[in-house]
């Protein structure tokens, strides 16, 4: 070999340990732990200046959008000796010296004289390390320089071997620091998110479908867990745990659901029942898909509680129904009045029963009362008076002239209300058009009337009415009423093929022979008994009201008119029952005096009921005692959240309520935010216990988005020989107390000794 040779071998030699001892360093700098990327950048520098065997070192981050120097860190012997008084950490490219030349010219820069005279440098700040050489690399991502890297004080000069050394271990450096920085983001991110998550009302899910069918779930947050009564590890260690939570009935609908999303690769939505320890919750969920590379899909979700909103909408549509129902069926036209503004709204079909021009919602009084008959016009304003003064039902019929002079009878039913002084506000009813009623019920009494001679005439003069059989059985089965025929002692001889419809038989032989009280409801026997005695006895005549039993065991309500069939001497001979179904009448009667005593919002009995049930539990009850409750800060709710959402914390609360008092106590709505409960046989230690109870129920409920409400309650005993009046007072400033004393809270009246009523 000859001396050319064994230089070139000596370089390679030396070029092999370089990249030794670079990657043993690389390596160490990776296996370091380090619990920041400040920590492991510190490490980094110290590596590079054992590398490079200088003795101090810098490494400052670069921003070439604001060409500005942002240090990250400084060698630990630098900060021990160094002596400025002002430590800069910021600085601008077109302010510092020699070491900017490393972005300026894009290119490692190399001082082994520092000392030397040289125009780029712009010398040190009082106290700086003194420098022998110098030696300042870029560090490059993506073309921009994003880093620059000092070193110093070498004891021998710094080379080429340096430079390659420390680019190469510090762009691999950078790039795993902007990954631990990635790292870091993703973690904070995650926190971020999952905060987030907690604070949301809705269950949020990630669930991965492989191409081979199988589902497996990647996150589930904890309201997605206690939506389904599950844990966390239930839902990732077992998707099907999930399925089982899920109504038996439903399970089909979800499968069909989430197989029409899988095989479209469409959204998912799917609203049903979860069955959670016997409790049944309505839930709604929606995902869309993530198609990954490896063919598989990512289905991100929520997972709704709708509970509230099925049950509030399942009330409003048998609501809707029944009043859709009610006035179609019977043609009832819906009116309103404001008394303070004497305002009257009329519906489409009021302004077909006044015939007036239609789209004319808003009606003055003289157009609508030019429209009443004059000589019912006084009568009707009268009954109207009477109704407000007297805070009775208002229910009077009258007659309206259209403007071709036809007559058409009205009926009109309404209900009064109040404000919270007694003053009338508002009126709302009803009128519908009974003069088809009229003429039909005059008909049918005449029908009836001829029928039933026919019926006694043809008891003793068969041959003579055999000529008009056919005409007879016509009449009869005709008729729109049912028609049935009773020995005296009751059994039946005859029915009608209505009689037969109306009770649910399939043929008249099914009720023929058969005691009339066998169709009747038991509870009405004593009724029907003494109906039928004093009718037979000649002491009562008209019609009653029965409840009947059809068939298979269904009820319905019957109007019977029954009279005395004679002979030609007068003689009792049979028992003539006319028959009509009112079920649907009886049905619209109840619905119709319960809005004259509930309140339409929550159900529970209005005020003009409590206070009839006050005045009489007065008299009759031994102890009574009252309960004043009052939402505390509910002002807050509908100022903050809107009138909807106070109307569901109200009905929320009578719910409450009324899950809490006992059998014997009577709930109402005393107005606005306010409650009143009545405690019969109850004094004042018992319903201030049942208050106190009552105000934990609250207290504990949480309300769909407004969380936690309380409410204070006012409690007093009705007093030897007092008012009413001034029972409900006592129990308005004990209420007083309660808010006065920092609300959520139950105080009982100021009692003196002896008052209280036994």
């Amino acid at each position: 070999m000859n001396k050319k040779d064994a230089r070139n071998a000596t370089t390679v030699s030396n070029c092999n340990k370089d990249s030794e001892e670079r990657l043993r360093r690389l390596v160490d700098i990776l296996q370091h732990p380090s619990d920041s990327i400040q920590e492991f950048l510190d490490y980094a520098l110290k590596q590079a200046i054992e590398l490079t065997e200088s003795q101090i070192g810098y490494i400052y981050h670069h921003h070439e959008d604001r060409k500005e120097f942002v240090l990250n860190t400084w060698s630990v012997e630098v900060m021990k000796d160094c002596k400025v008084e002002k430590q800069e950490t910021t600085y601008k490219l077109d302010k510092t010296g020699i070491w900017r030349e490393a972005v300026r010219q894009r290119r490692p820069i190399v001082m082994n004289d520092y000392q030397e005279r040289n125009p780029l440098k712009k010398g040190c700040p009082k106290g700086h390390v003194p420098l022998t050489n110098f030696l300042t690399v870029p560090i490059f991502k993506n073309k921009k320089i994003v880093g620059v890297v000092g070193l110093a004080n070498k004891k021998t000069d710094f080379n080429e071997s340096d430079i390659l050394n420390i680019t190469l271990l510090m762009e691999a450096v950078w790039t795993v620091t902007e990954s631990k920085k990635a790292e870091q983001d993703l973690l904070e991110s995650n926190a971020r998110y999952d905060k987030l998550v907690q604070r949301i009302p809705v269950g949020i899910y990630t669930m991965r479908i492989k191409t081979s069918g199988e589902n497996q779930f990647e996150y589930c947050s904890e309201k997605f867990c206690e939506m389904l009564g599950l844990t966390e590890e239930d839902v990732l260690n077992n998707p099907e745990s999930v399925h089982g939570q899920i109504h038996p009935d439903d399970r089909p609908a979800l499968d069909e659901a989430n197989r029409k999303a899988n095989l479209c690769l469409e959204s998912f939505r799917w609203e049903g029942r979860s069955l959670i320890g016997g409790e049944i919750q309505w839930i709604r969920i929606e995902s869309e898909p993530i198609f990954l590379a490896n063919g598989d899909s990512l289905w991100n979700g929520v997972i709704f509680d709708i509970s509230n909103q099925k049950k509030a909408e399942e009330e409003l549509n048998q609501t809707s129904t029944r009043l859709t129902l009610a006035t179609r069926a019977g043609r009832v036209g819906i009116w309103d009045w404001d008394i303070k503004s004497d305002k009257m709204l009329f519906d489409d079909l009021m302004l077909e029963l006044y015939d007036l021009p239609a789209k004319n919602y808003w009606v003055e009084d003289k157009v609508w009362q030019k429209a009443i008959h004059p000589d019912d016009l006084e009568p009707l304003n009268k009954e109207l008076n009477r109704a407000i003064q007297e805070k009775m039902e208002y229910n009077f019929e009258f007659r309206v002239v259209w403007r071709d002079a036809s007559i058409h009878n009205i009926r009109a039913l309404a209900t009064v209300q109040y404000d919270d002084l007694g003053n009338a506000v508002r009126m709302i009813g009803t009128n519908w058009d009974i003069t088809e009623a009229k003429e039909s019920h005059a008909k049918t009494i005449e029908t009836n009337r001829r029928l039933q001679d026919e019926i006694i005439e043809r008891k003793y003069i068969e041959e003579a009415l055999r000529s008009s059989e056919e005409k007879l059985k016509t009449i009869i089965e005709t008729s729109p009423d049912g028609i049935a025929i009773s020995s005296m002692d009751g059994m039946v001889e005859f029915v009608t093929a209505q009689s037969v419809a109306m009770w649910g038989y399939d043929s008249p032989d099914e009720m023929i022979g058969r005691n009339i009280l066998e169709f009747v409801h038991e509870s009405y026997h004593e009724k029907a008994i003494y109906f039928m005695t004093e009718m037979i006895n000649g002491h009562l005549t008209g019609a009653a009201e029965y409840l009947m039993v059809k068939k298979d065991g269904s009820l319905f309500y019957c109007e019977t008119n029954a009279n005395v069939l004679k002979d030609k001497n007068k003689n009792a001979i049979g028992v003539l029952h006319i028959e009509r179904d009112i079920t649907e009448r009886k049905k619209l009667e109840e619905e119709l005096k319960d809005l004259a005593i509930k309140d339409q919002l929550t159900g529970l009995y209005n005020r003009r009921k409590i206070d009839q049930v006050l005045m009489k539990e007065k008299d009759e009850a031994d102890y009574l005692s009252v309960i004043m409750a009052d939402i505390d800060m509910f002002k807050l709710v509908n100022d903050e959240y809107g009138h909807l959402v106070g109307d569901q914390v109200l009905m929320e609360i009578a719910a409450i309520l009324t899950k809490g008092i006992r059998k014997t106590d009577i709930l109402g709505r005393w107005g606005g935010e306010e409650f009143i409960i009545i405690c019969t046989d109850t004094d004042l230690e018992g319903a201030t216990v049942l208050a106190e109870k009552l105000r934990e129920l609250v207290a504990a409920h949480y309300f769909n988005g407004v969380g936690k409400k309380t409410c204070s309650f006012g409690v007093a005993q009705l007093r030897k020989d007092e008012t009413i009046d001034e029972l409900l007072l006592r129990s308005d400033l004990a209420l007083y107390r309660a808010k006065e004393r920092g609300r959520n809270r139950v105080e009982q009246e100021i009692c003196r000794a002896n008052t209280l009523k036994k």
